[in-house]
Formats: structure tokens, sequence, C-alpha cells
């Protein structure tokens, strides 16, 4: 835009100097041939006097004047080229923004329909034992491209709900096994409470005054190289109560539902 824009000021320069151009006039060898025509030749015959002279050309009409000298031409001329250069680059540019924005669009598209996600597919309580409550978070791979050094760690708290304090996150030095997780597959994250629970505290749990709290956190790679996270937390009890179901031996198996805050994903 700005070469464009210095082209055009050239060429508005160039043609007012081609206007401000003082007209040189006749040659001076036409002024010397002009002083040294030949003296008007006069001829009596029978008292008829013929005087031949050199006459100047009648002026040229009204529309061929602008031509004798097309200064003004020049002008419209070069502002027109200027505008029309101007103009191009205009359009060149708008065009290349427009491409890169569009294989920009294009790119992101593509990484977010390839990239892989992992998510909470499912999450349970169960009792292996009748004062052991379990707490089991299945992870799925529900992109197109496998999941690649996925890590991460679970934990449980019990407390009131809704929450009044900060839950306590996984210590650095905490050791997390890796994996790769291929498109469709699932991990597990499992937290079994140790130790048992007292049974006054059976008695209350899932009411809002002993809600279970299970969160914690999941990393990986994507084929792109991105670091991505998932971080979650559920809750059994609450407000809303509990919720059992039966699996297909009949055992009963409680559902944990995602708590108001404390789940996000990049």
């Amino acid at each position: 835009m700005k070469q464009a824009a210095i082209v055009a000021v050239l060429f508005c320069g160039l043609a007012f100097s081609a206007a401000g151009k003082p007209n040189p006039g006749p040659d001076k060898r036409d002024q010397s041939r002009e002083r040294k025509s030949p003296p008007s030749v006069t001829l009596a015959i029978s008292g008829i006097t013929n005087n031949y002279a050199e006459h100047p050309d009648d002026a040229p009409t009204k529309w061929y004047t602008p031509l004798e000298r097309p200064d003004w031409w020049l002008v419209c001329i070069a502002l027109l080229t200027g505008l029309a250069i101007v103009y191009q680059a205009r359009e060149m540019t708008r065009a290349t923004k427009e491409m890169k924005a569009a294989g920009k669009l294009a790119s992101d598209t593509a990484e977010r329909q390839l990239r892989a996600y992992v998510c909470v597919d499912s999450a349970l309580l169960k009792f292996p034992q009748p004062d052991v409550p379990e707490a089991q978070i299945h992870f799925k791979n529900c992109g197109q491209t496998p999941a690649y050094d996925v890590r991460g760690w679970i934990h449980t708290w019990f407390d009131e709900c809704p929450l009044k304090v900060v839950l306590p996150s996984a210590p650095a030095d905490l050791r997390k096994g890796t994996e790769t997780l291929a498109p469709g597959r699932h991990s597990i994250f499992v937290a079994p409470k140790k130790p048992p629970l007292p049974p006054q505290f059976l008695q209350i749990l899932g009411t809002p005054k002993f809600t279970l709290y299970v969160y914690g956190e999941v990393r990986y790679k994507d084929i792109f190289g991105m670091e991505r996270s998932t971080k979650y937390r559920l809750i059994h009890g609450g407000a809303e109560g509990v919720r059992s179901v039966r699996d297909k031996q009949g055992v009963e198996t409680w559902l944990l539902k995602p708590d108001a805050e404390g789940n996000d994903a990049t």
C-alpha cells in the first residue's frame, strides 16, 4: 500500500512538472527566416497594384486549441493512472489478507477436527467393601488422533456443599504414570477411600453436610505437539441428592455428577 502511494505521488509530480514547463516558442532559425523574408513586390499593370506578402494563418478553431499544449491532458492521464495503481494495490492487499485469513482458518479448523480430546466419559462410585467408597473416573479419547504422554492424578475430599474451602492440589513430586491413548480408547482413574469411613459418616454420605468431591487433572500432547489438559471436579451428594444404578450383575453403583466449578479443558 505504501509503495502504491509513492508511485502515485511520483506520477503527479511528473505531470505537474510537464504542465508548468513554459512554451519554448518558435525556433530561432524560424525567426531569422522571418526577418530575411523577401520584401513585398509591387506590380503596376494597367493601373492595378497587387501586393504579394506573407500573411499568418487563420487562428485554429476552439476545439483544436487544447491539443497545441496538452498540459492538462497529461495531468488527467497521470492522475487516472495513479488512481488505477492505488486501486490495484489495495485490491491485491485485500486479496492477500483474505487468502492468509482463509488459510489460517482452514488450518485451525483442520487442527480442531484432527486433534485428540481426552474427556470424562463416565464417573461412578462403588463400594468394594461396605465402608470403603471407591471413585472410578473413565476417560476417553474422543478425538481422531492419538493422545501422547497421557498422565494425571485423582483425589477425594469430604466436605459441605457448596464448598467453602480451597481443595488441595497434587504435590509437585507426585509420581504419574504415562500412556498413549488411541482414538476411542479409555483410561480409568481409581481412588478408594483409605482408611474406611466410620459408620456415623457413612450414614450422612451424599448429603449437603457430607458430600464426596472427586477431582483432578489429565494432561497430554496431541499430534501437533500442543500440550492439552482436562480438569474435572465431580461430586456425590449436594443439594440434588444422589442417584444410583445397577449393573448387569445387579450390583448397585452410584453416579457422580459434575460440580458447578472446577471443570475446564484446553
